[in-house]
């Protein structure tokens, strides 16, 4: 199983999309065991699990029943609870939008609780898909293939960012992640809170 997980986590190659799974093994190698992790995945849930160990108690802090949005509030209280640490929120594209990522990312610099959002990006809702196929497999948006659940390449959650005064970047390909990830990191550092929007293959 654990050779599998590996296989998943494998580069992409060249000139194709960033996987999740090899974002989220990308991550787990580059932050420290301290930093803490606030997880708002959904269709990714398990592969943070699986690519983004953590050893240090109360260092991976994850929704236990709440409704889409809870993230980036999360990470806010994060920090202000934990102002030497470093936190870093994981989400998916729906769950930044359900987050009132303008809101929040105001908030965040107000009240000097910066921490850095990774959006996996697929550009839609594979969760709402996946729900409905699995409920309704013979029904109308099965059988059409359009369960009215994609974005489109319509929403950038960088500009999003950067209008609400703090850090943004779109991430196309793999090669281009770790220093996305450093540039980002030094934004919160100085006091800006960041969002990477990584594109992974579209729902």
């Amino acid at each position: 199983m654990r050779a599998e997980w590996r296989d998943a986590a494998a580069p992409p190659p060249p000139g194709e999309p960033i996987t999740a799974a090899w974002l989220t093994a990308q991550l787990g190698s580059m932050l420290a065991r301290e930093t803490i992790v606030v997880t708002e995945l959904v269709t990714n849930a398990a592969g943070a699990a699986r690519h983004l160990p953590r050893s240090v108690t109360g260092s991976f802090l994850a929704a236990g029943g709440s409704s889409l949005g809870w993230g980036l509030g999360a990470s806010i209280g994060v920090k202000l609870a934990r102002p030497e640490s470093e936190v870093v929120c994981l989400l998916g594209d729906g769950s930044f939008l359900f987050g009132a990522p303008e809101a929040a990312l105001w908030m965040s610099r107000q009240y000097q609780a910066p921490f850095l959002a990774v959006v996996y990006n697929n550009r839609g809702w594979a969760a709402v898909r996946d729900a409905t196929a699995r409920q309704h497999p013979a029904g109308f948006a099965a059988r059409g293939g359009d369960f009215s659940s994609s974005f489109g390449d319509g929403v950038d959650f960088a500009a999003i960012a950067r209008a609400a005064g703090g850090y943004g970047e779109r991430i196309r390909s793999a090669p281009d992640l770790p220093a996305a990830v450093e540039r980002a990191r030094d934004a919160v550092r100085g006091g800006t809170p960041a969002v990477l929007d990584v594109l992974l293959p579209p729902v």
